[in-house]
């Protein structure tokens, strides 16, 4: 395929990008009305960036995605990759969850070749300065380009928004209006005009491509196994984990109450390099002594979160289920302690 254009499935999940109001205002719309034909309409010069198939999965913004919307579009993509017809795959998305579904698929998907993208919008289909056929079309050109060029290193799930490709662990929501909410110094390429100019690798750490593949495999076949498990509702499939954000006077009492019983797993966003308040020592004491595994995240936007002297959990017995979120956000956080604590069951009950 060194010259055709590329197969391309798209499959569309609502969002934005799909949203539709008061024609010329980008305020007062509803998302996911805009189908994938019509979106397609939009794209200039669609006919010399790829030949696509279309696949309408959802119809919602992505602030009401659940975990089974997270599994099913994941068997969507997997179902897309495995035709040979099929030489990439694009999913269209709401913006204000795009990291965690982005995050979710890199470490669930297998490390095919075949290059995956989400894009989206921040601006709905009826508004004047709408950028939904702007990001398509670049996304559609980023993907022909990789299709074309494949890098040797680095994972094959990506996300374009605003001209710039992130890789799954670099992308992050960080304005609630512009266009370019997405921007930050961590991006992989820059589209220009039809090139990727390649500014680095991203650095997935311990968190690589498709880590979790091969037990989440493992839980769906168990999930259809069980005759009284519904294969179609996988809200319950992943642990729920709560996240609690720290601020000046936490009380305490109100988010113990809240974390009764104690679940599996909680994320405790920190502030600064992931400091938990005084006030919090005791709940988290009994989290812990419960079986609870807590990871230690930041609030604040950059900066790596890791191990320090200054933890007071670092020598006690159950030390081991306090982990120390990196460079993960705390969204991100919740699900890498989602799939972890997934792939911690199989393990004991094997």
């Amino acid at each position: 395929m060194k010259n055709a254009v590329p197969r391309i499935t798209l499959i569309t999940t609502g969002g934005t990008i799909a949203g539709l109001g008061e024609l010329g205002f980008s305020t007062g719309y509803k998302a996911g009305q805009v189908g994938a034909e019509a979106l397609l309409l939009g794209v200039p010069g669609l006919e010399g960036l790829a030949q696509v198939k279309v696949q309408s999965l959802f119809s919602i913004g992505s602030q009401n995605l659940t975990a089974t919307h997270a599994v099913l579009l994941r068997q969507a993509i997997l179902d897309a990759l495995e035709d040979v017809n099929c030489d990439g795959v694009l999913v269209t998305h709401g913006t204000d969850t795009l990291e965690e579904t982005a995050f979710f698929l890199h470490l669930t998907l297998p490390a095919t070749g075949k290059p995956t993208m989400l894009t989206a919008a921040m601006r709905p289909a009826s508004a004047a300065s709408s950028d939904g056929a702007g990001n398509l079309r670049d996304a559609l050109q980023s993907l022909k380009s990789l299709c074309h060029n494949r890098p040797k290193a680095g994972p094959s799930l990506w996300v374009l928004m605003a001209s710039r490709l992130y890789g799954a662990l670099e992308v992050s929501k960080r304005n609630a209006l512009a266009p370019d909410a997405f921007h930050n110094q961590r991006h992989s390429a820059f589209l220009l005009d039809d090139h990727l100019e390649w500014i680095s690798t991203p650095i997935e750490g311990e968190w690589t491509a498709g880590r979790f593949f091969e037990s989440m495999e493992t839980a769906l076949k168990l999930w259809a196994a069980d005759t009284e498990s519904h294969t179609d509702n996988f809200d319950t499939l992943l642990p729920e984990i709560p996240v609690v954000v720290c601020h000046q006077d936490l009380n305490a009492q109100r988010i113990g109450r809240m974390l009764k019983p104690a679940p599996m797993g909680v994320v405790i966003a920190g502030v600064g390099h992931g400091a938990i308040p005084e006030s919090l020592h005791g709940l988290v004491n009994t989290l812990l002594k419960a079986g609870c595994w807590i990871m230690r995240a930041s609030r604040t936007p950059e900066g790596p979160v890791f191990v320090s002297g200054e933890n007071p959990w670092n020598k006690q017995a159950f030390a081991g289920r306090m982990l120390a979120a990196g460079r993960l956000s705390p969204w991100q956080s919740r699900i890498a302690l989602q799939l972890l604590l997934l792939e911690l069951d199989q393990v004991i009950k094997s």
